[in-house]
């Protein structure tokens, strides 16, 4: 049995940026790209997934194994599509 494959996407980085309480212009700075960039990156339906852990890691989120990742996203995704007016 494989696991559900879990989409990348710039929605998920956008809620784990607010947990953290991180600025998108720190995050841009800390990955060498402009403001612009990173949010082009998080108006994204899929994010490639190396580079959806790259960014987590500068967010200093703990992404040592893609089960911890996969089941972080799913928790964030579950909490999302049950807030109100996404119905």
């Amino acid at each position: 049995m494989h696991p559900e494959k879990i989409q990348f996407t710039g929605e998920i980085l956008q809620l784990l940026q607010q947990i953290k309480g991180v600025k998108q212009t720190a995050i841009a700075k800390q990955l060498h790209i402009s403001q612009q960039a990173y949010s082009k990156i998080e108006h994204s339906k899929h994010i490639d997934s190396s580079q959806f852990i790259h960014i987590l890691k500068t967010m200093n989120y703990p992404v040592d194994s893609m089960e911890a990742i996969q089941s972080l996203i799913k928790s964030l995704s579950a909490i999302y599509q049950s807030a109100p007016g996404k119905e």
